[in-house]
């Protein structure tokens, strides 16, 4: 740990408690709503991935506009559901 990069080291540190909280958010959600919407806002996770590659990543996974779009239409989706 010595050698180990600080920022690396902070990184995977608040990616351990972002899981953790997650699993528990998601259990809590589970028995609030319907389970078929608990799963499907669980697997929209890929979105929140976004902002964090193009901010803290520094975008070196080369994500496009048309990527952008994609993942508006995919909230839009999830946006409508929750109003069903």
């Amino acid at each position: 740990m010595r050698g180990a990069d600080r920022r690396g080291v902070a990184l995977c540190v608040a990616s351990g408690v972002a899981t953790a909280l997650g699993s528990i958010f998601v259990t809590l959600t589970m028995a609030r709503v319907e389970i078929a919407l608990a799963v499907l806002v669980t697997n929209t996770t890929p979105l929140l991935i976004f902002p964090v590659s193009v901010f803290v990543l520094e975008n070196r996974e080369g994500l496009s506009e048309r990527t952008l779009l994609g993942a508006l239409l995919v909230l839009a989706g999830v946006a409508l559901l929750m109003l069903r």
